[in-house]
């Protein structure tokens, strides 16, 4: 059905929110997709201090859970100077690009690396155990990241949008899941299986498990750190921008200045001084979390078990049900699967956020 959107619905998905459940699906939806994104700038910072641990010479002393707060504190300051000099995202596609060629070469390294340590000692002896969770905890955590890996929603609709030809969507979409389930099958699988014999087992960080007397490896792990510094703004300055020009209305009572420069791209107004506002306790609020809960596969699986299974498993049947729905069995279809997302939202959020507090060591 038609629906006149108002002013604050920007995104195809607060849109159909709004069409839903008016405002109150707005929140919902933006609440979460605002989480979700704080989270991975929280895991970019955890993964930044991590990986600066594993550099010989790095300062760990005999304290090595403050010192890794202390690293996780540096990387905050190194983020906070980077988003202070960010306005929008539109100059920071080279990060992207080169963010996923460091990525690359990491896995490249890695494959090196254990091929040459493990590759000649046969074929690996896998177990039963070995392929199933071995509990409640680790079953949860398994749900969460891999929802958020392959969580599709809340990217669906802006991907579809910036296509020439909308109607090739379903395909592409097909071919994209198809590949990212094949990388994560050889990347995952094949890693852990090479790295077996490993005498300290395969790590959550498969970058750990390179030897930190390796001049290669710790190249490899400053790039990829810096890579993590970089590619924070591009999770978190969107949700900034639209708390700054949110505090600009709420402060000032009006709307958004809006300038266009010599190269006609419209840039909003804000002040400086509402940027600071909003900048510096956001980069205070992730660098603290990422300090007290260094565990970067818990803050992605709590992510993935919580608001992205709201966005994937809870929210498009809801929606569907108040806009689409139109028989009994539609709608009786819709309350099944929002139940289903209800009840796998509520279950693996508890068991993860649970297992995350009672063994903060098992990362």
């Amino acid at each position: 059905r038609q629906t006149e959107l108002p002013a604050g619905v920007n995104s195809t998905f607060a849109a159909i929110g709004y069409a839903a459940m008016g405002w109150g699906g707005v929140i919902a939806t933006e609440v979460c997709i605002f989480i979700t994104l704080l989270g991975v700038g929280i895991s970019y910072q955890i993964q930044t201090a991590q990986l600066l641990s594993q550099v010989p010479g790095a300062p760990l002393g005999s304290h090595p859970d403050v010192q890794l707060q202390l690293l996780t504190l540096c990387s905050g300051l190194l983020v906070l100077m980077f988003v202070l000099g960010v306005k929008n995202l539109r100059n920071l596609a080279p990060v992207s690009l080169c963010g996923l060629v460091g990525i690359l070469v990491g896995l490249a390294c890695v494959w090196g690396f254990g091929a040459a340590e493990y590759g000649a000692q046969g074929p690996r002896s896998v177990t039963p155990a070995m392929l199933v969770p071995a509990g409640a905890g680790d079953a949860a955590k398994f749900f969460g990241v891999a929802t958020f890996s392959i969580g599709l929603p809340a990217l669906a609709f802006p991907v579809e949008e910036s296509m020439q030809k909308r109607s090739h969507f379903p395909r592409a979409m097909t071919v994209c899941l198809v590949f990212v389930w094949m990388l994560y099958s050889i990347m995952g699988d094949g890693l852990a299986l090479l790295y077996l014999p490993d005498p300290e087992g395969v790590n959550g960080n498969i970058l750990a498990n390179l030897p930190q007397s390796s001049a290669a490896a710790t190249c490899v792990r400053i790039a990829v750190a810096a890579v993590c510094v970089l590619s924070y703004p591009i999770a978190v300055v969107p949700i900034m921008n639209i708390a700054e020009k949110g505090l600009h209305t709420l402060l000032t009572g009006g709307g958004y200045e809006v300038i266009v420069g010599d190269d006609d791209e419209a840039e909003d107004g804000t002040p400086p001084w509402v940027q600071l506002l909003v900048r510096f306790p956001t980069v205070g609020f992730t660098t603290a979390v990422a300090a007290f809960v260094p565990c970067f596969g818990s803050v992605i699986a709590v992510l993935g078990a919580f608001t992205v299974t709201i966005l994937s498993f809870v929210l498009p049947p809801l929606f569907h049900r108040m806009i689409v729905a139109s028989t009994l069995a539609a709608r009786l279809q819709d309350d099944l699967l929002i139940v289903l997302g209800v009840v796998a939202t509520l279950l693996a959020t508890v068991l993860t956020v649970y297992d995350t507090v009672t063994s903060p060591k098992s990362c």
